[in-house]
């Protein structure tokens, strides 16, 4: 349960490639946030991962490909930070938590129409370890568009009968108590699952998720460097891509300067 952090540099060009979890602890997160300000005070122009609907003509998506395209058109695009959603106690999300300012900063990952191209040229879809994940995602997509589970849900709390004020404190406190003790469970299950993705290989998802999206970011930020002079660089993508990104940035003339490693572990216990 480690995040790389790998520094590279090329004739007086210097660039941070910080690997990345995308459920991680605010604790976590708090932290890449002041290494990331650090970055910024010193002059680095922050590279970042995020998939994102971009508007481009999506007719020639396979059927399940437009679904998806579909349920994720309400993502902001071109605003200056991602809207925050409400805090949990088990994790948070780095979208959320990681001061991204889109006005400024450069999202060097593909559009999700490329995505799901990709993905369809790969024969994801089509693919039969895939069908069952399929049968559960287009339920799920059915689901998330119909109202009347929130229709239900407003009908059950209507009723919901009222209780004391002592009542509620001694309900708070156990409840806080459960939210301790499950929370350090989660994120313990939660970053033992992000080291077996990370160790894995996947030769169904890996070609568009690792693979193609590695070759857009090289692309992007070498295009960036070259318009744009840029001489100190800051990266954040997830931590299955690193290894990738240094093999493709060497190929290019870049060079390690040096190489460390967090341990995720601590942060099982950090909120």
């Amino acid at each position: 349960m480690r995040l790389s952090t790998v520094t590279l540099e090329r004739d007086g060009q210097r660039l941070t490639l910080q690997g990345m979890i995308h459920l991680g602890t605010y604790a976590l997160y708090r932290k890449l946030q002041r290494e990331l300000d650090r970055e910024r005070k010193l002059g680095a122009t922050l590279f970042f991962e995020m998939i994102m609907v971009s508007g481009e003509p999506a007719d020639d998506l396979s059927e399940i490909a437009r679904d998806l395209l579909a349920f994720f058109r309400p993502l902001p695009y071109g605003t200056k930070r991602i809207p925050a959603t409400r805090k949990v106690p088990y994790f948070a999300s780095q979208k959320n938590q990681i001061d991204y300012r889109l006005d400024e900063d450069i999202n060097a990952d593909s559009s999700a129409e490329e995505l799901l191209r990709l993905a369809d040229q790969y024969g994801v879809f089509a693919h039969p370890r895939m069908q069952r994940p399929l049968r559960w995602l287009r339920l799920f997509l059915r689901l998330v568009r119909s109202r009347q589970y929130n229709e239900a849900d407003r009908a059950h709390t209507a009723h919901v009968p009222q209780t004391s004020s002592s009542q509620k404190k001694r309900v708070s406190i156990v409840v806080t108590a459960l939210q301790l003790l499950i929370g350090c469970l989660v994120r313990w299950l939660m970053l033992r699952s992000h080291a077996r993705v990370t160790a894995g290989i996947d030769p169904v998802l890996d070609p568009v998720l690792l693979t193609e999206r590695n070759h857009i970011a090289v692309d992007t930020i070498e295009q960036y460097f070259a318009e744009q002079g840029v001489q100190r660089g800051y990266v954040h993508y997830g931590e299955a891509h690193i290894p990738g990104l240094v093999e493709l940035f060497e190929q290019r003339g870049w060079q390690v300067a040096e190489r460390q490693q967090r341990n995720l572990a601590w942060y099982v216990l950090c909120f």
